[in-house]
């Protein structure tokens, strides 16, 4: 199987995923789409198959943390962050870290929100680096996983007034690709040091897999796995 059918299972399996935590409830689209998202584990594959590329390019499995205390950092506008993978050495040093969330709905205030936190994490550990609670700031990524669909696709700019013109990157866009620009950005402006975008849209009951695509070449999954591959490289390339 190659590493692109691996990234399909993934993703076919966060939407089954997805499916799974919201079954049974008798409430509205969106109140499902929240509970999916509350119950934490929706992004547990696309979790996995990065550590599993880990493993592929020669980091120790037991250097590997989506659990306990490790991926837990200390905050400075808060107690503490719990990322969702963590990568660390032989004496338990964290060496990086990744952040995964996701949009399925309401895209107007999630593309907003996901884009606040996106920054105020990295912002918050590099504070945390500077007063000494973490001793080195740790490699970063971020991956973000949107439902490529009609309401994700539609024109993303609001008609509204702004003291300066606006950046026009965002005129005229879809939900999809303004947060690929988000990310990629997050990438070039140093909040993060690697970053993966991924569009896919839901399977029908009909189909067996789904189907995903990266519209910027340097939030790809073959970027990704370069950055990846250069990190392993860096810290484990004698073990």
């Amino acid at each position: 199987m190659g590493e692109s059918d691996e990234v399909t299972r993934a993703v076919t399996w966060f939407w089954g995923s997805r499916a799974s935590q919201s079954d049974g409830v008798n409430h509205s689209q969106g109140a499902a789409e929240r509970d999916a998202v509350v119950g934490g584990q929706h992004l547990n594959a696309i979790r996995d198959l990065i550590a599993n590329e880990l493993v592929r390019l020669g980091t120790p499995r037991s250097a590997i943390k989506t659990r306990g205390r490790l991926k837990n950092m200390p905050g400075y506008f808060r107690p503490t962050k719990n990322w969702d993978l963590a990568v660390v050495d032989e004496n338990d040093q964290v060496i990086a870290l990744f952040e995964l969330k996701s949009m399925s709905s309401s895209y107007g205030n999630n593309a907003n929100n996901r884009t606040e936190e996106a920054i105020a994490n990295s912002v918050e550990l590099q504070y945390a680096v500077k007063m000494g609670h973490v001793p080195v700031k740790p490699w970063l990524a971020y991956i973000f996983v949107i439902r490529d669909e009609a309401k994700s696709r539609k024109n993303s700019s609001r008609q509204s007034s702004a003291a300066y013109p606006t950046d026009t990157t965002f005129a005229n866009t879809s939900y999809v690709d303004r947060m690929a620009t988000v990310v990629q950005r997050l990438v070039t402006t140093g909040f993060y040091d690697a970053g993966w975008f991924v569009a896919t849209t839901k399977p029908d009951p009909a189909m067996q897999e789904a189907t995903w695509s990266s519209p910027l070449k340097d939030v790809s999954w073959e970027s990704f796995s370069t950055a990846l591959r250069e990190l392993v490289t860096r810290h484990f390339s004698g073990t």
